[in-house]
């Protein structure tokens, strides 16, 4: 991927500065209007444009799908390459299936032109298992919990597939915890540089939402394509442990009616 080149082709996308215009073109807008979601308009405009200039032997890989709107994004106009939707639907509770439902109908409508596969599963168990992307990761775009030890992860497992140069995209990077990732994560391996904070301006929330940075990979001569041995420690303690607990939690949180505690009776004072 020629990250150098995405960002000189921005101009192509938005009429001026990204963090205080609309995108040239109106079928985002409609797009976050037609497909429920959180993606931002802008950041719609954002990944389609990566997608148009990934080269055709790389794929596009996105975790936390949800109902499709991002991912149906990034295909517009884009026939001739491969793309990966990854999500449990776990996180999103009793709609979950009604996620995964729209999510096969979002596609249907809008992606029916590009070779998508959907893979249903634990990102941080499904991309270390051979084959389930088969190509080198050009375009990676995680819209999955922020912020964390689930967030560093997802830097993580990504990084042996990348190709030698990538465009990585996060949601959420107006909160101080997905920068703290960030800036933790960048210090702890090589190849990697913040390119771009789109954080909107505050006079149109709808342009960014809760933002979006822009990471670049460039692998280092001789880098590894392993995890790093703490990485490989995390992963497996976020595969067996954090996920199951967390999954479980939220089952008991859906079953369990809310404590609605008593009012306080207030004493009088002491004579």
């Amino acid at each position: 991927m020629d990250t150098t080149k995405f960002f000189s082709r921005l101009d192509e996308a938005f009429p001026g500065d990204p963090r205080s215009t609309d995108p040239v073109h109106p079928q985002w807008a409609d797009l976050a209007e037609e497909v429920p979601g959180t993606t931002a308009v802008n950041a719609l405009a954002v990944l389609n444009l990566a997608a148009q200039l990934m080269p055709v032997a790389e794929c596009y890989v996105e975790v936390g799908a949800y109902r499709g709107r991002s991912f149906a994004a990034a295909t517009q106009d884009v026939g001739d390459k491969r793309f990966y939707a990854l999500d449990s639907f776990e996180a999103h509770g009793d709609r979950g299936s009604d996620a995964r439902s729209d999510l096969e109908r979002t596609l249907e409508r809008y992606a029916a032109h590009a070779d998508t596969r959907v893979v249903v599963g634990d990102a941080f168990r499904m991309l270390t298992q051979p084959g389930v992307v088969d190509r080198p990761v050009g375009v990676y775009y995680y819209d999955g919990p922020p912020g964390g030890p689930a967030h560093h992860l997802a830097l993580a497992v990504i990084e042996p597939l990348l190709a030698d140069e990538a465009l990585v995209f996060v949601a959420d990077s107006a909160r101080p915890k997905v920068q703290q990732v960030h800036g933790d994560y960048l210090a702890e391996h090589r190849g990697w540089s913040l390119a771009a904070r789109w954080e909107g301006n505050g006079d149109s929330p709808a342009r960014w939402g809760t933002g979006l940075h822009a990471l670049v990979y460039r692998r280092p001569p001789g880098a590894s394509r392993r995890l790093t041995s703490a990485d490989e420690r995390r992963r497996r303690i976020q595969v067996a442990l954090r996920g199951p607990l967390g999954s479980a939690t939220r089952r008991v949180a859906r079953t369990v009616p809310p404590i609605v505690s008593a009012p306080r009776r207030r004493l009088a004072p002491l004579a």
